[in-house]
């Protein structure tokens, strides 16, 4: 097809961050309902005790409340990172073939700010059709809030074997754990089970 004065790159970059914007909101909501859900935990949790670990070994003792609200932390952080890049990340893009408004003539700015305010976004200082540490950034952040999450979620595996037996997953009525073992089912089951094996035995 045959285009006047915006380039493919224009069109895509923009398209594309778009599409990204939608799903910046969508890791937003999704880390909001997170945060009620660990503020409720953490107060639920504010006075029970367990041990605190360093190095994986019993340190001194803290609340399950306290390690929750660490998390939480956390995520507030990446929340920030998230809201003060977004006037860097979503900017619309329309330049021309090398990002000089030449095909736009003396209304080139005015034209590219009028599509970004359309767009709701900022138009690019520069238009560069090189740039990318915006998109960089996103990715950093992004990588940021997935290595918190992996973190969160070591913790409360580790927490739940039956080893150590602090925290437990909800399992909401008629899931079933293991069609195999019941003892994954209803460990209740599994310690009545061992403790009339040991009567048999005795």
């Amino acid at each position: 097809g045959v285009h006047w004065s915006p380039t493919p790159q224009n069109i895509t970059q923009t398209g594309d961050l778009i599409v990204l914007r939608q799903a910046h909101a969508i890791f937003l909501r999704l880390i909001g309902e997170t945060l009620a859900s660990m503020a409720e935990l953490a107060e639920r949790g504010a006075e029970m005790a367990m041990p605190g670990r360093t190095h994986g070994q019993h340190a001194v003792p803290v609340t399950f409340g306290f390690k929750v609200a660490g998390w939480i932390d956390e995520l507030l952080r990446h929340v920030e990172r998230m809201r003060e890049a977004a006037p860097r990340l979503f900017v619309a893009m329309l330049g021309g073939g090398a990002g000089t408004y030449a095909s736009f003539g003396e209304e080139g700015q005015a034209v590219a700010a009028a599509m970004a305010k359309e767009l709701g976004m900022a138009p690019m200082a520069v238009p560069s059709r090189v740039i990318g540490d915006h998109l960089a950034e996103n990715i950093c952040i992004l990588g940021l809030l997935a290595a918190t999450c992996g973190k969160i979620g070591r913790e409360v595996y580790t927490l739940m074997k039956t080893e150590f037996g602090e925290v437990e997953e909800p399992v909401p009525p008629g899931t079933v754990g293991s069609s195999m073992m019941p003892q994954k089912r209803n460990p209740k089951l599994c310690q009545d089970i061992i403790a009339a094996a040991a009567e048999v035995r005795s």
